[in-house]
């Protein structure tokens, strides 16, 4: 489930001036823009029913730019075989800006 309790109510307003409303997850922890950018093919390495977890909804700054953030878990298969993989989507005003790989910051193709 998504929790902003962590962030005070007048927080939260300055942050959606800034980089627009926090995006709305579903009961099953799925948020509607990631899945609209998976299944549009912003990246054609996750698959929508390979994600095994949807992480929470967090504000972060990445290289200097505020983002809503939420991390999805699946796996993924390469040369050197099939391995758990985490990537997170950036968001502003609605919208998927960009996936990466939590661990190198990389792009996910």
């Amino acid at each position: 489930m998504t929790s902003i309790s962590r962030i005070s109510k007048e927080k939260l307003s300055d942050y959606e001036n800034e980089i627009g409303k926090m995006p709305e997850a579903e009961d099953d922890g799925r948020v509607p823009i990631m899945v609209r950018s998976i299944r549009s093919g912003d990246v054609s390495e996750i698959k929508l029913n390979e994600i095994s977890y949807w992480g929470p909804i967090r504000y972060e700054i990445v290289d200097n730019r505020a983002y809503w953030t939420a991390t999805v878990n699946y796996k993924t298969t390469s040369l050197f075989g099939t391995f758990p993989t985490e990537a997170m989507a950036l968001m502003r005003n609605g919208k998927v800006e960009n996936w990466l790989y939590t661990g190198s910051l990389e792009e996910v193709p």
